[in-house]
């Protein structure tokens, strides 16, 4: 249980999330997250909180543990709410993504350092799904300086 707790940890987890399985293959780990039935969750149009009606099982890759790959299996709950269904926002995911906000920011800190195709390589990512990540992010900047 203590290993169970310190992956939580230092994965960035916290309550309702919970790890259920860890299954390492060659040089691949898969976490499986999941919640506990009847958690409520805030609807992201009108703020009410709901339990959940269905889930659907999504995969993101995650940080690198050690020198394994990491992927993290969510089940994503929706709800019904204001505007009939909705999918949670995890805030530990960004919609639209299949990484994690920690290796989106790992991406971008990479980006920096030279070259997108040997950063890609490095993070055993396809250069075009980095360009994505850094793409949305330099857009969503200039939106907000558009703003100001």
């Amino acid at each position: 249980m203590e290993e169970q707790r310190f992956l939580e940890t230092i994965l960035g987890f916290s309550k309702p999330w919970h790890i259920v399985s860890v299954v390492q293959a060659d040089d691949k780990v898969e976490i499986k997250l999941d919640f506990p039935r009847g958690t409520r969750f805030v609807c992201p149009n009108c703020g009410k909180e709901n339990t959940a009606y269905d889930t659907k099982w999504k995969k993101y890759r995650h940080l690198d543990l050690w020198q394994y790959q990491t992927f993290l299996q969510v089940r994503v709950p929706r709800i019904k709410c204001c505007k009939n269904k909705e999918t949670v926002e995890v805030e530990w995911l960004r919609k639209g993504s299949k990484f994690t906000q920690m290796m989106e920011a790992h991406i971008l800190e990479m980006a920096k350092s030279g070259s997108i195709s040997k950063q890609a390589k490095i993070l055993r990512i396809t250069d075009t799904r980095m360009w994505r990540v850094i793409l949305y992010n330099v857009n969503k900047s200039r939106s907000r300086l558009k703003e100001n």
